[in-house]
């Protein structure tokens, strides 16, 4: 994931096009220079600007290209976050995001959420001795994702106090905003909601969603929801589970497992923009990585193509 030659040919191609109505000074290094180095960035633990400009400029010289700086590098990236990020309407949500489509392929999807860390030690410490460093608390990942591929198609960021249910409906509204052909979404009692319902329905998705124990069998202003009821007040769980297949639900929990793993999921910047360029980093090294795998892999072993070359 980490090759230049899967970038390079096209150094002078994508440069000209992004100088080609430019005003002032040309672009020296193209975005995707840029984006390969967030890339490492965010699937480095720890790694600073300084540090990532000089293994850039290290592997760049090999192919007689000079590397940004790092004041550089810090600028382009902080530009590229602010193209890639939608300006969020609900106050309650600090950043959104959503992946560039990059097929035609159907989509199952599930959402759901988790935290990042703000404090940099796991304040054991404070906890047991009453000294060491503050908690700074979470902030909140609200995530649509591809169980197929493991990608994150779209995310939500927020407060560790926003509820889960309260992004749902912007995270389906990012998603098709960008084509993507969502057929069935799976989601977890928080999200058994109405308007969710309501929502789903109209633009022809199935949803899959765990019901309360208390559920009874009323569509509650949706038929979709009413005949969804009726299945789970018949049968017993297990046997909903197959009749659903919300068994693919465990999958989001899986790439939530694969992202702290392999990017971590701590956030070490103090302020807001930083917290939110270094999401956006660590998710786009993220999906950078499984699309990799995928291509690599080709077809899951549920025989869906994944890959996109």
């Amino acid at each position: 994931m980490f090759s230049i030659s899967r970038w390079i040919n096209f150094i002078e191609s994508e440069l000209e096009g992004m100088n080609e109505r430019k005003e002032g000074r040309p672009f020296e290094y193209c975005n995707t220079m840029i984006v390969w180095i967030m890339s490492f960035i965010g699937y480095t633990k720890g790694l600073t600007f300084r540090k990532a400009a000089g293994i850039a400029s290290g592997q760049l010289s090999d192919h007689g290209i000079r590397g940004p700086d790092y004041t550089t590098i810090f600028r382009r990236i902080t530009k590229l976050v602010k193209e890639s990020l939608s300006e969020p309407e609900d106050e309650r949500f600090i950043s959104e995001y959503v992946k560039p489509k990059a097929n035609d392929r159907k989509i199952r999807a599930a959402v759901d959420s988790t935290g990042l860390n703000l404090s940099k030690t796991t304040l054991w410490r404070k906890n047991k001795w009453g000294v060491g460093p503050d908690r700074r608390g979470w902030l909140k990942l609200h995530v649509i994702a591809d169980i197929d591929t493991g990608e994150i198609i779209a995310y939500i960021l927020t407060e560790e106090n926003v509820a889960d249910n309260c992004a749902f409906r912007q995270l389906i509204r990012l998603a098709l905003s960008e084509g993507y052909d969502l057929r069935t979404v799976f989601a977890d009692a928080a999200y058994e909601d109405r308007e969710n319902w309501k929502m789903l329905h109209s633009a022809g998705i199935r949803f899959v969603v765990r019901f309360k124990s208390n559920t009874v069998a009323h569509s509650n202003g949706c038929m979709d929801r009413g005949e969804a009821a009726g299945i789970w007040v018949k049968n017993t769980y297990d046997e909903w589970k197959k009749i659903t297949h919300y068994g693919l639900r465990w999958k989001i929990e899986v790439i939530f497992s694969d992202m702290k793993r392999l990017v971590a999921e701590t956030i070490s910047a103090i302020v807001s923009d930083g917290m939110i360029r270094e999401t956006l980093t660590k998710v786009l090294a993220y999906n950078n990585h499984k699309q990799v795998r995928a291509n690599m892999i080709g077809i899951t072993g549920n025989d869906i193509y994944i890959a996109d070359v």
